[in-house]
């Protein structure tokens, strides 16, 4: 199993060169129950969020780069106005790509 933490840490530095300001961030979590979806970016208050991320991309055997799509994906929903996919979170999205080639 990967070190999540490693890879969240290297998502939000990559965030952080991008000049990308991101919420609070309460908790990161692994979901090993989710089947359906590969992450969640949940609001628990004004501007602090929990992130869930499915086991399933934690296991070596899958792609690195996956798993930083998904987190670098949930980690934009924590930007002011961008809990939902509109515009102001496909520009955000867009400066990923710019920057590291990541299609989120």
């Amino acid at each position: 199993m990967r070190n999540f933490q490693k890879y969240i840490d290297e998502c939000i530095e990559m965030c952080k060169k991008a000049n990308i300001e991101l919420g609070h961030i309460e908790k990161f979590v692994i979901n090993s129950r989710a089947k359906a979806r590969w992450g969640d970016c949940k609001l628990l208050t004004a501007n602090s969020y929990t992130i869930v991320i499915s086991d399933e991309l934690l296991r070596d055997d899958t792609s690195e780069e996956g798993l930083k799509k998904v987190i670098l994906h949930e980690l934009l929903h924590t930007c002011k106005g961008c809990l939902n996919h509109g515009q102001k979170w496909q520009a955000l999205a867009s400066k990923i790509k710019l920057y590291y080639g990541y299609n989120i």
